[in-house]
């Protein structure tokens, strides 16, 4: 049998609230705690679950309400980084009192919340991350790709009908200078738990063969609404892929792990855009340039060609003409040598022939005819002779006339082909082909502008396509550098 005075359970938990609200009563103080759950009703209170662990161990327990004023105050307070603060997970700094119920026990009531402590472990984490690419080699993995001087054929990673997706696409789809893209997107949550994991499985669906880069993009928001993009595993796919990636992920004052790891980040979406269209701004215009140059080479090339002809062709004929004379020279001397010679010839037959009348008058009848056929017989020896040496001497001469025929043609032949071949490269690139192809000339005062020419605002323009001139006014003449990209920050 006991023997001391028992007390009602009732009795003792009053004694204790009596006791705790001597202590706590009205007392506030800054409490940190990671949120176990989180769930609201009809009427706007929140109700938390509280909780402490250290290595995997429980080592205090609670519960906690956030009343449905306090919850309107601190929405409009914190805007949209209250659904990123007050959810499960989340270690928080709060505001806030104890209060010990009889029946309900002890829990607190949170007034308010220090989102700075919040932004705090963001920076932390994101801080562990970069150290993390920076130590696996990571981080400047993707900024080793070259980017193509025209980004023509696109993979989009981003979340359709958002925003930011159509101001992409619109400086895109509707530039002024009327460049098609190839654009083909690859869907993707960029808010939320799941963001960062969707985005990676996109990046390792994309058939790298047929794209020349990668971008993703978001349309802004708060630093909580961004966590998804210092993201370690994200950050890892990134810098795996195997063509540049350019960010637009639409934050001016921040920069996330995701723009680090990429090859290009631009401050946001229009800007992503603008930035590959003025790639191919940049390109065409390097292409006029180069066209000009050639024209300007071309035709300095064709009149020193026209000038190399003309002088050839008044050498072929000086020449010719040289040649001609030497050999007609040559010819005469020979002609004066072999008359020479047969007449030498013919003197010392007229000789031979004498001294053979002499004996002949002395021989026998059938001797005498003997002697005659012998004469006759010599002179024709010597007439064929006479020719042969003839004929032998204008075999030269007729070889050296047909050589020096075929060498004239042969060099106006190589002359007349280079004129054509460069013709040729004159039509290939004529402004007129290249407009046909979709390109324009701008000019300035009938000048062509250059990216020396110096243009201001309210200056006019005339700009030649193929079917039409366009007049037009300068409203303003930025730089994709300025307006568009940022400074990377490198570690």
């Amino acid at each position: 049998m006991i023997s001391e005075k028992a007390y009602s359970l009732s009795v003792i938990m009053n004694r204790i609230k009596q006791l705790f609200d001597e202590c706590m009563n009205e007392v506030y103080f800054w409490m940190k705690a990671e949120l176990m759950h989180v769930k609201s009703d009809r009427k706007g209170h929140y109700y938390l679950d509280l909780v402490e662990t250290k290595d995997g161990t429980i080592l205090a327990k609670s519960t906690a309400q956030i009343w449905n004023y306090t919850v309107t105050y601190l929405k409009e307070e914190l805007g949209r980084d209250f659904e990123h603060i007050i959810k499960p997970g989340s270690e928080i700094m709060c505001y806030c009192k104890a209060v010990f119920h009889t029946v309900y026990g002890l829990s607190f009531v949170i007034t308010k919340v220090d989102v700075t402590y919040n932004l705090g472990a963001l920076e932390r984490k994101k801080k562990a991350v970069l150290e993390q690419l920076l130590k696996e080699g990571i981080l400047e993995k993707n900024k080793e790709h070259k980017l193509p001087k025209v980004i023509q054929r696109i993979a989009l990673v981003a979340s359709p009908n958002t925003s930011g997706y159509e101001d992409f696409l619109n400086q895109l789809n509707k530039n002024s200078y009327g460049y098609a893209y190839q654009i083909e997107n690859f869907p993707a949550k960029v808010q939320g738990d799941t963001a960062a994991k969707e985005i990676a499985e996109q990046l390792g669906k994309i058939p790298y063969g047929n794209f020349d880069a990668v971008v993703l993009l978001r349309g802004g928001g708060s630093k909580f609404d961004l966590e998804a993009f210092n993201d370690y595993e994200l950050a890892k796919a990134i810098g795996s892929c195997p063509l540049p990636v350019i960010t637009g992920i639409g934050h001016e004052t921040d920069t996330s792990i995701a723009d680090l790891t990429a090859h290009t980040s631009l401050k946001t979406p229009s800007a992503a855009g603008a930035f590959i269209v003025e790639r191919t701004v940049e390109f065409e215009n390097n292409i006029q340039l180069l066209y000009i140059g050639i024209r300007q080479t071309y035709e300095r090339k064709l009149q020193q060609l026209n000038k190399d002809m003309k002088h050839h062709i008044t050498e072929f004929a000086s020449l010719s003409i040289a040649l001609t004379r030497m050999e007609r020279g040559n010819l005469h001397t020979l002609t004066n040598r072999i008359l020479t010679m047969v007449n030498e010839e013919q003197v010392q037959a007229h000789s031979l022939l004498d001294k053979a009348l002499q004996q002949l008058s002395l021989l026998p009848k059938k001797q005498t005819q003997q002697a005659l056929q012998i004469r006759n017989e010599q002179a024709e020896q010597l007439q064929l002779y006479s020719s042969y040496i003839v004929r032998e001497a204008r075999t030269p001469l007729k070889q050296k006339t047909e050589q020096l025929h075929y060498l004239t043609k042969m060099k106006l032949r190589q002359a007349n082909s280079k004129l054509d071949n460069w013709e040729h490269y004159s039509n290939l690139y004529h402004p007129e082909a290249l407009l046909k192809k979709g390109y324009g000339l701008v000019r300035k005062e009938e000048v062509i502008v250059k990216h020396t020419t110096m243009l201001e605002k309210g200056d006019f323009i005339e700009i030649e396509l193929y079917d039409r001139i366009v007049n037009a006014k300068i409203e303003d003449t930025p730089t994709w550098k300025d307006l568009h990209t940022k400074k990377q920050n490198k570690n």
